[in-house]
């Protein structure tokens, strides 16, 4: 999805602001996509958001509770607990 493609470009070269922007903006495009909103977690978790990190990730893990994007959401939220020293 080119839209997603685009937040992880901006990502990727530190433009958390604009990655940020582009990630919110594909939620309310795609609000029943798991991918976005596990996307959109990843991006404040990188810019050190982590209370919407984790609001984020259990939206896309509601959205896709069996599949490979809840997967991935729950293995991120333990990597941020373990960060946390929860």
């Amino acid at each position: 999805q080119k839209i997603n493609q685009a937040g992880y470009d901006l990502l990727n070269s530190k433009q958390l602001d604009q990655a940020l922007y582009v990630f919110e903006l594909n939620t309310k495009l795609y609000p029943r996509s798991a991918n976005t909103w596990d996307s959109f977690a990843e991006a404040n978790w990188k810019a050190n958001k982590i209370d919407k990190a984790i609001e984020y990730y259990n939206k896309a893990i509601e959205l896709d509770p069996q599949g490979v994007t809840g997967d991935n959401s729950r293995n991120m939220l333990k990597k941020i607990k373990a960060e946390k020293g929860n």
